[in-house]
């Protein structure tokens, strides 16, 4: 089965060629006549004689996409268990038979917030070729479940693996499954663990106006301009009044010299010493609005400091009261320096591929701050979902999962992930799901972001006697 991908103004679309010898049945087109729940909205088009399926999967992303080196949390998992039982209740109510849809991880496409699946309805081939299909389809879905469950949550695990049991034994919808699991009660046909608050879709660019002078996406300038305001609001009032005041002085303390080296201009007639307590009096507060000015501007500087420092300790506190954290810092330690035997008193060697110093980063300048992130697993996810992504670009411009980079054997690799407007490299737009080879110096766009891919890792010469 050959997949293409195509991308237009405001749509992304996954292609699959009908089969020639299906003629279109009833199903076909009650599926794409009336969109149904759980269903990718398809499209029938022609070109040069030829049909093809038009499934538009506009901000969502594959399952083995998104967790191809990453674990399923039991959230995660209860959520795609309860799509299959929706989709099935669904194609029942429409009298669809469960063998025209692609159970395939591969074609399971799921909201990045909500983590809802949407199916592939391909009714392809014949009654015996699309059972075979069927089944071959959710033992590769049963089978990567139990690879990718949290390691660490052995309920997690004990649900992946009943439904391998069941799946073995012919039984596809874990109903009974997410009966046996205990959980809080739902509304009808709710799906556990989605916050309708948090869906939000990414901003489409305009294609002639200045992308600046849209309304900005909230969420994103709150994640920049939040603290900022709390901590220098208290500071730049006091600071500007200072700076007035020294304004107002210095002009008085000129026309008064000005007074002094011209007299006959003086409205009113002043002896000696009151022009001499006069120019003291500048002087004075001159010196007074002066002093103001150096405290408040050291006042926001310590409460800048202080501020910062407030942060570190909050970091230092959350990683040593948070357990799971402190194993992936040490995780992250033993891959980064090679500390496997520094328990055992040995000398350790560190990797020569992964000094601290070394390594592959993106760098740029987003909404007026410098912004590094180190690409520190592959693939390394970058979207502006903060729960979903491994770096995250706060721009409404961003899809919530937006593209990713992958490292392989050393040379690291740029692929688009469905997004909305658009992945780039030097200046050329990817393919939809196009991968492209990374070079250091390269300018990666995402969207109206543009970032610097650079990669420090340096290789030993091999070689020997």
């Amino acid at each position: 089965m050959e997949v293409r991908y195509k991308s237009d103004a405001s749509h992304n679309y996954m292609i699959i060629a009908k089969d020639t010898q299906n003629q279109r049945s009833s199903h076909e087109k009650m599926v794409i006549r009336n969109p149904i729940a759980g269903l990718l909205k398809l499209k029938l088009h022609f070109i040069d004689n030829e049909a093809f399926y038009y499934y538009e999967i506009q901000s969502r992303q594959s399952l083995v996409r998104l967790f191809e080196n990453r674990e399923l949390g039991r959230k995660e998992m209860m959520c795609l268990l309860n799509g299959i039982i929706a989709i099935f209740r669904e194609l029942e109510r429409y009298l669809l038979p469960s063998d025209e849809v692609l159970f395939d991880p591969e074609f399971i496409y799921l909201e990045p917030d909500t983590f809802e699946p949407a199916f592939v309805y391909y009714p392809c081939g014949t009654s015996s070729e699309r059972g075979r299909r069927s089944k071959e389809d959710f033992a590769c879905l049963a089978q990567f479940l139990i690879d990718h469950a949290d390691k660490d949550d052995r309920e997690c695990q004990r649900i992946a693996y009943d439904y391998y049991l069941a799946v073995e034994e012919g039984v596809y919808s874990p109903e009974g499954i997410i009966r046996a699991e205990p959980s809080a009660p739902k509304k009808e046909n709710e799906l556990p663990f989605t916050d309708p608050a948090e869906e939000k879709e990414e901003t489409v660019l305009p294609q002639a106006e200045d992308y600046w002078e849209m309304e900005e996406d909230r969420s994103s300038l709150d994640y920049y301009l939040s603290d900022k305001k709390d901590e220098t609001v208290g500071v730049e009032k006091p600071l500007r009044l200072a700076l007035c005041c020294l304004g107002i002085i210095a002009v008085a303390a000129i026309a008064y010299l000005f007074l002094v080296c011209n007299p006959s201009m003086m409205p009113v007639t002043l002896n000696e010493t009151e022009y001499l307590l006069a120019g003291c009096g500048i002087a004075l507060l001159f010196g007074a609005a002066l002093t103001g000015v150096i405290f408040t501007y050291n006042r926001r500087k310590v409460r800048e400091e202080n501020e910062r420092q407030e942060k570190r300790e909050e970091e230092i506190s959350r990683v040593e009261t948070d357990p799971m954290l402190q194993k992936e810092i040490l995780r992250q330690e033993k891959e980064v320096y090679g500390m496997d035997n520094a328990e055992d008193g040995k000398t350790v060697l560190l990797n020569v591929r992964h000094r601290p110093d070394q390594g592959a980063r993106l760098s740029g300048r987003i909404r007026g701050r410098d912004t590094d992130l180190a690409i520190d697993k592959s693939p390394y996810l970058i979207g502006k979902r903060n729960e979903r992504v491994d770096g995250v670009i706060p721009d409404g411009s961003v899809s919530r999962v937006h593209a990713s980079i992958m490292n392989r054997d050393g040379r690291y690799f740029l692929s688009d992930m469905n997004s909305t407007n658009g992945t780039f490299i030097n200046g050329r737009r990817l393919e939809l799901n196009e991968t492209a080879v990374l070079e250091d110096g390269d300018e990666i766009g995402f969207a109206n972001v543009t970032m610097t891919f650079q990669n420090r890792i340096s290789y030993p010469a091999y070689g020997g006697s």
